[in-house]
């Protein structure tokens, strides 16, 4: 998020859609606590948390748990 405000990268995600959003801090540049804070306090639901922290990036990786 240092590229934007978080409502601008909310407004940016929910218009590309949770399915296509990997989470990632980029560390040791930023925090992966701070980058996580922040998106968990923005408004998704439930659902979409999962799709962006963990759904998606099983996909990608083809791992099946």
């Amino acid at each position: 998020f240092p590229f934007g405000s978080a409502e601008d990268m909310y407004g940016i995600m929910r218009r590309y859609g949770t399915d296509k959003i990997l989470f990632g801090s980029d560390f040791p540049i930023w925090s992966p606590k701070e980058e996580l804070s922040t998106l968990l306090s923005l408004p998704f639901g439930e659902d979409e948390l999962e799709d962006i922290l963990c759904r998606n990036a099983k996909k990608v990786f083809h791992i099946e748990l």
